[in-house]
Order: C-alpha cells, then sequence, then structure tokens
C-alpha cells in the first residue's frame, strides 16, 4: 500500500465519525427545529443543509499512462462535505470542504448567497465558474467517472468573487466576476469575467453558450493534459510562456430521447502572451470536441432542470451505458500536440444515493486503461 493510500485509509476512520456526528447533529437540530415549529411558528430555527459524496477508486493502466508504481491502485478518491445554512430570510451561507487522494483535507468553495429578487441568486465568495455542460453537471448525474479532455484542460479557473445566476423557465443565464491571478510585474490581482446562457426548448433539449475574458497578470502559462483517467501521467503538454490574456469560447448541445441521451461540446481557447517576455510571440490557439451518448437499459435518461441536468428520479437498479470520443489539440507557431480519446463505461444505479461506475479509456498510441468507482451521495 503506497502511503498516499495508506495516509487517505489513516484518516478515514476519523472523517466518518465525524461525518456521523455532524449528520446525527443536523437531523436533531433538524427534528429539533421542527418541533419548535409547532410551537412557535414564527421562530422557526433552519437546520443546516448537509450533503456530499464518498468516491473509491481502482484504476489500472499501461506502463505508457503512468508511472510504473501507479500502473494499478486503489484508493480513496474523494470526500466531498457541503454544509448550508439559511441565518436571515434569503439569506444563506455555503462552504464545501475535500479531501482528495492526496489526504489533505480543504476547503473548496465558501460563499454568502442572496435569492430573493426574481429568480436571481447573487453570491459572494469561492464559487465555481458555471462554464461548460460537463463542469456544472453534479456527481449523481454524471455519467463518466472523470470529465471530458476540454473540460479538465482549457476552461478558465477563478478563485474569489461575484457570481450571479438567473433561472426561467426555459432559459438561464450565469455571470461570473473573479480574482484571476497576481499581476507579475506590480503585485496586483488581476480579474476575469465569463458568461452562461443556457436555452432549454423543452425537458428534452438543451443548448448553450460560454464566453470568458481573464487577464492573466504576466503569469507563467502552460497546459498539460492527460488521458480521462485521474490516475495517469499527462501524456501532452503546451509551450510555457507568459501570458497577457486568456479568452475563453464554448458551445455545447444535448438532446433526450427517452432512453438515449446525447450531448457535445466545442471549446476554443485563444492565449495571448506579454510582448515583454515573449519577444518571439508564441501566442497559441487550442481547441477541444467531444461527443458522448449514454442509454438507460432500465428507466428514462436524464431531464433539463433550469439549464442542466436534473438528478433522476428512477435510479433503483438501472443499468447506464456510456461512450464518448474526445479530442484535444494545443498548438502555437512552434508546437502542436494532440490526443484522442474513446470512452467506454457501465454505470450501476444500486439506488439514488449509491452507484458504481466502470470505465475503459483508449488512448491513441498509449492504448487501454481501465478505471472504476464506487460511489456514496447523499
Amino acid at each position: 500500500m503506497n502511503r498516499k493510500m495508506y495516509e487517505c485509509f489513516r484518516k478515514l476512520p476519523l472523517l466518518v465519525i465525524g461525518l456521523t456526528s455532524i449528520t446525527s447533529f443536523g437531523f436533531a437540530f433538524d427534528s429539533e427545529a421542527e418541533s419548535l415549529s409547532n410551537q412557535h411558528h414564527n421562530n422557526q430555527e433552519t437546520p443546516i443543509k448537509i450533503s456530499g459524496s464518498i468516491s473509491f477508486d481502482g484504476s489500472l493502466l499501461t506502463s505508457q499512462m503512468a508511472s510504473e508504481n501507479l500502473t494499478q491502485d486503489l484508493y480513496l478518491r474523494k470526500l466531498k462535505l457541503g454544509f448550508e445554512k439559511e441565518f436571515i430570510e434569503n439569506w444563506m451561507v455555503e462552504l464545501t470542504l475535500d479531501l482528495e487522494e492526496d489526504a489533505d483535507v480543504k476547503l473548496d468553495d465558501y460563499a454568502i448567497s442572496y435569492g430573493a429578487i426574481n429568480d436571481l441568486d447573487i453570491a459572494v465568495g469561492v464559487v465555481d465558474i458555471e462554464l461548460g455542460l460537463q463542469n456544472s453537471t453534479s456527481s449523481k448525474v454524471s455519467s463518466t467517472l472523470e470529465k471530458d479532455l476540454g473540460t479538465n484542460a482549457l476552461i478558465p479557473k477563478g478563485k474569489f468573487g461575484l457570481a450571479l445566476q438567473w433561472h426561467q423557465k426555459h432559459y438561464s443565464a450565469f455571470f461570473n466576476m473573479f480574482e484571476s491571478n497576481r499581476d507579475f510585474n506590480t503585485g496586483n490581482n488581476t480579474y476575469g469575467l465569463s458568461a452562461k446562457l443556457n436555452y432549454v426548448f423543452s425537458k428534452d433539449y438543451h443548448f448553450g453558450v460560454n464566453v470568458a475574458l481573464v487577464d492573466y497578470g504576466s503569469q507563467l502559462f502552460e497546459i498539460n493534459a492527460k488521458p480521462e483517467l485521474n490516475l495517469a501521467d499527462d501524456l501532452i503538454q503546451s509551450d510555457a510562456f507568459r501570458a497577457r490574456s486568456l479568452r475563453f469560447f464554448a458551445l455545447e448541445y444535448a438532446q433526450r430521447y427517452n432512453q438515449l441521451n446525447l450531448q457535445s461540446e466545442v471549446m476554443w481557447l485563444f492565449v495571448t502572451a506579454d510582448q515583454e517576455f515573449n519577444p518571439v510571440n508564441p501566442n497559441s490557439s487550442h481547441s477541444s470536441a467531444y461527443l458522448q451518448a449514454s442509454y438507460f437499459v432500465k428507466g428514462d435518461a436524464n431531464k433539463f432542470k433550469k439549464g442542466n441536468y436534473a438528478k433522476r428520479s428512477d435510479t433503483q437498479h438501472a443499468l447506464e451505458l456510456v461512450t464518448r470520443l474526445s479530442g484535444l489539440y494545443l498548438q502555437n507557431e512552434s508546437i502542436t500536440e494532440s490526443m484522442v480519446n474513446v470512452l467506454i463505461g457501465v454505470n450501476y444505479y444500486v439506488n439514488d444515493d449509491i452507484k458504481l461506475m466502470g470505465n475503459m479509456v483508449i488512448v491513441k498510441d498509449y492504448g487501454p486503461g481501465f478505471a472504476a468507482r464506487a460511489q456514496i451521495a447523499f
């Protein structure tokens, strides 16, 4: 057992005890609040809402895809806990804790949000940037263990910022203003803007447009991309240079037909170099695309709700087959790199909270790799 896996399992009992205590406290708090509400309707205390997931992974890779000592492994992939508390009417505090396979616990997201202005939600804090269909899909709905190549490599990342979400029956819109980097020359913070607009024709069709503009602050820019297997090494990389700005654009489409669900995304990332540090001007343009299809042997495919996939309601012993073709292309004046994946997967839903997943990923020039996951979500 490697040290990383040992550290995960060493901390697991404490986490389970903590999770059990917190969950019990949440239920007790909920029951107490309900009891009090029967006596004092005007003084009802809102309980802490707890959600999260625990995922265990196993992998078997070729030596070309991973370091020799990691070609096969069984480990705790992630333990995620989310807490949500309404402290004043329509005001919410949210935070998320993550334990990943490196055995380090970190505060992932935290925000204060307000949601009482004509279907508009406002949040301030560290929140996920709403870009990409797969990036905004929850673990309960996701069909594969890992996201596609483009989502992992090209979508800009953000830190602290302001997030706006607006939902209507057929439309949803997202806007983020976020801290991106610290300027290499001045030491000042730099910022980015992102926007996403979804249109849902019905519960069966979805279309989305994504854009982002990011001031990169002359920081070192480089893309290192791995196949859709978490333990795999980075197989391709772009040039490294100091970048002035990033421009991101993406289109997404999904369609549901009874048991069949089709979805696709196309992404472009344009990087402008800082001329002071890069006189050769290695401006780059990167692109990615995928096409995915999943079929439920039992039950219907996921419907769309407010611009994204809605959680399935009939997951009792459901079986889902999924396949995906992904491509990632990195290029500038001096280098061109590409990677192509074919994914074949099987998902078995024991019930609404427990899911077993298995993926085989075939990477051009590197052969096949296998990954499996047992996930408990609550």
